[in-house]
């Protein structure tokens, strides 16, 4: 048996940081306590690229169940691997404890260095044996994604792949059964996704407060994060019941208003199916609201005014979302083409 070392001096333990840095560098992490090699010192070890798909899956969709969709995997699976890397890396990589599953500061400059990679490589590889991209992606989204996050994508798609046709179709309601039968991709706002789809987030939103720009509203109200006065007896203009977006809203505003002094009940005087409707009965004087929007600033739109919801920064995660497929088989190459174009 070795004796231990005369000077007392304990054997170093590298911190969560490095040992991440290690395995982005190529290192393994655990080699100074491992068996010696012929490789020498520096030499790169073999990156765990099935733990590292795990942890990119569950990052970009915020979601086991998707990243299991995704992987054609079990969620069991998809969650051992993950817990392996971080067993390995010595670090947390994302949040359990909420939904949707958002990484860690270590996840997130993990989720940096290997993005591109897993994004790029499915239509790297059927590229190798094919040649120029040919077909007609099917889009369904949207008017508000339609504005803001659709354009963008599609001149990218079109740039990379010039022969590729972009149907984009303007939704009423989300039926996601469409990913089987006329649609390859949904973009909207998912908060679930049932077995047989999978989806990769694109985006997001923020919450932000609209009203009439004719109504006197202490703005000073907004900035020390609270609900303004003249806006707590106020009627709502809503989503309608029939959208995803309503229960949402409707917790949001709930939230908004803990802690001020109201009278009465929330009161919804309309509703409407979208944003842009949304919007323009504010503008009306309908009543006010609480509105999803993928920009910094919030809407711009006449007859309104926004602010970021008080107290609330709740970010809510924009869905591409395309049928899964059989076990065994990834998207196609059309599809991951598309899915590519976001980044």
């Amino acid at each position: 048996m070795t004796a231990p070392p005369r000077d007392g001096k304990k054997k170093r333990v590298r911190p969560p940081n490095e040992a991440l840095a290690s395995v982005l560098a190529g290192s393994s992490p655990a080699r100074a306590t491992g068996p010696k090699t012929t490789r020498g010192r520096g030499a790169p070890q073999a990156l765990p690229v099935g733990k590292l798909e795990a942890f990119y899956h569950v990052a970009t969709t915020g979601s086991f169940t998707a990243a299991a969709a995704a992987m054609n995997m079990s969620q069991p699976a998809v969650s051992q691997q993950l817990r392996r890397l971080e067993k390995e890396l010595k670090v947390d990589l994302v949040g359990r404890n909420q939904l949707p599953v958002v990484p860690t500061r270590a996840g997130a400059l993990l989720l940096t260095h290997i993005k591109a990679f897993f994004t790029g490589l499915p239509a790297l590889l059927e590229g190798l044996q094919s040649g120029p991209l040919v077909g007609t992606v099917r889009v369904g989204t949207s008017p508000l994604e339609l504005r803001h996050v659709l354009p963008t994508w599609a001149a990218g798609l079109r740039a990379a792949h010039p022969e590729v046709v972009v149907e984009i179709e303007e939704l009423v309601h989300v039926d996601l059964s469409r990913l089987t039968r006329d649609l390859d991709l949904i973009v909207e706002v998912l908060p679930t996704l049932p077995e047989g789809i999978a989806g990769r987030t694109v985006g997001e939103h923020r919450i932000f407060l609209v009203w009439p720009e004719t109504w006197d509203v202490s703005t000073a109200d907004v900035r020390k994060k609270r609900l303004p006065t003249t806006l707590l007896e106020a009627p709502v203009v809503a989503f309608h019941p029939s959208t995803d977006l309503h229960n949402l809203q409707v917790a949001a505003l709930e939230a908004a208003r803990q802690g001020s002094v109201a009278t009465s009940e929330i009161r919804v005087a309309a509703s409407a199916t979208s944003t842009d409707g949304i919007l323009a009965l504010v503008a009306a004087g309908v009543g006010y609201s609480l509105v999803p929007w993928p920009t910094e600033y919030g809407p711009a739109s006449p007859g309104v005014r926004a602010a970021l919801v008080p107290g609330n920064d709740l970010r809510i995660p924009i869905v591409a979302a395309y049928a899964a497929g059989p076990v065994g088989e990834g998207p196609s190459r059309l599809i991951s083409a598309a899915l590519s174009a976001f980044e």
